[in-house]
């Protein structure tokens, strides 16, 4: 059994514990198939996975803001040692969507929709 502490930097290199929002960490095993997701702690911008078998694993991160859904930041392979803990620092390198424009509250099918990404 191992553990797997991850620490989330945003673009710039800086921790996203102040970011607006939340951060979510899921955990995926090496057929992807789903373990655990956690929300990091604000104080640390981490994750902490805890007594896992050792091995191949997969995390995806998500950004939670006031936007209908979550921003994808990306994926990474992960391993999780055998008596120990991986100590693992992610940075976002997913695009990221800089604004979203639009006329009314209510979209029809087939009016246009504009969503700018970086």
């Amino acid at each position: 059994m191992g553990s797997l502490i991850v620490t989330v930097y945003n673009l710039d290199g800086t921790p996203t514990g102040e970011k607006a929002g939340s951060i979510k960490v899921t955990l995926y095993d090496a057929n992807w198939e789903f373990v655990e997701e956690k929300i990091i702690d604000k104080s640390t911008s981490q994750a902490a996975f805890y007594n896992k078998p050792s091995g191949k694993y997969f995390i995806e991160v998500y950004h939670n803001s006031d936007l209908l859904f979550g921003e994808f930041w990306g994926w990474n392979g992960v391993n999780i040692p055998s008596g120990g803990t991986n100590y693992f620092a992610f940075t976002r390198h997913a695009p990221y969507i800089s604004k979203i424009e639009y006329e009314s509250l209510t979209i029809a099918p087939d009016q246009p929709l504009t969503i700018s990404l970086t």
